[in-house]
């Protein structure tokens, strides 16, 4: 693996409880975009599994 990016996933206590992550076998330079899209892709995981848990 040459290349990890990752955003934590948090419970709504404020615990981490996993990571969102890609990975690549080639090494890369991720830019801002990358870094924010990766960020929103996380929150989402993280609300649709808050929303789940007061179901």
């Amino acid at each position: 693996m040459r290349f990890f990016a990752g955003h934590p996933v948090e419970s709504p206590s404020g615990h981490r409880i996993g990571v969102l992550c890609v990975f690549d076998p080639e090494p890369r330079d991720p830019g801002s975009l990358e870094q924010t899209q990766l960020a929103a892709f996380a929150h989402a995981i993280q609300e649709e599994i808050w929303r789940r848990g007061t179901d």
